[in-house]
């Protein structure tokens, strides 16, 4: 039997029509990163977000979510006409869901609600990094065009990430030290060592890895460590004379990476 040519042009379009691109099935509100703004590495994060089925999510596609957090850990719920499906917790850095576990019916209202936990990775030189990205793919595992939504945070390079070094100061008129631990401008631990006039010096006297406090007394040239900072003398020694100014040498290492023993050493002011 001879099929008509509009007839066959038709079945054709029918066939084509499955095939091609209908645009994304999902829509997303902004998305919250907690905290926001610029982070340091090992910063604990939080990225709330909901995906909207706009449609009848395809079955035989996927929903695939990326993130460059180190151990993420994702909390999602499936949420369909308000009745709340909680999912058990993923790890990984990418998470998928199947089509099939997001298709209903055309007149059901379908969502995914996320919560992903994890920390700022490492970096070695500041740089951004995917806090979520989150893309709709289709059957043959290609990206559908304009699905893609993603979030960014500047992660900081920070060269003394060593978390064995403490920042301080020395308050010369009562020889206390103030300490801060993390680095976030709170005193964490305080002690007295040495006296009016010393000059502090810190180093890792003991190659235990960890920072130690001194001083260098510039009126008789000797040189008082404390490994614990505790206030107590562990070491003494005498090395210079009135007048030479204190150094503290990390050789092949930054000056503020404390690893490996710390030497010393002093410089003639009058040579100079």
């Amino acid at each position: 039997m001879k099929i008509p040519v509009s007839v066959f042009v038709m079945l054709m379009v029918l066939c084509i029509i499955p095939c091609m691109a209908s645009g994304p099935a999902i829509s997303v509100p902004p998305v919250i990163v907690d905290p926001p703004g610029n982070l340091t590495p090992h910063t604990v994060v939080t990225v709330s977000f909901t995906v909207n089925c706009t449609g009848v999510f395809p079955s035989g596609e996927e929903l695939q979510l990326f993130a460059e957090l180190n151990d993420p850990h994702w909390n999602y719920t499936i949420v369909v006409n308000g009745m709340e499906n909680v999912r058990p917790v993923a790890g990984g850095s990418t998470l998928t869901i199947s089509g099939f576990e997001l298709s209903y019916r055309p007149s059901d209202t379908v969502s995914l609600q996320v919560i992903l936990e994890g920390l700022a990775p490492p970096v070695t030189r500041t740089t951004n990094k995917t806090m979520i990205r989150i893309t709709e793919y289709d059957y043959q595992g290609i990206p559908v065009a304009g699905s893609q939504v993603e979030k960014t945070a500047l992660v900081m390079h920070q060269v003394n990430m060593n978390p064995a070094v403490q920042v301080g100061v020395f308050r010369n008129t009562t020889s206390t030290w103030y300490l801060d631990f993390r680095r976030i401008g709170v005193v964490d631990k305080t002690f007295s060592f040495g006296k009016p006039g010393d000059v502090p010096v810190t180093g890792d006297w003991n190659g235990d890895g960890s920072a130690d406090a001194g001083v260098f007394r510039p009126s008789n040239g000797n040189w008082y460590l404390n490994y614990n900072k505790d206030g107590v003398t562990d070491e003494l020694f005498h090395l210079g004379k009135t007048g030479d100014v204190a150094y503290v040498l990390i050789a092949g290492r930054p000056v503020f990476e404390f690893t490996g023993c710390t030497n010393i050493l002093v410089s003639d002011a009058t040579s100079v």
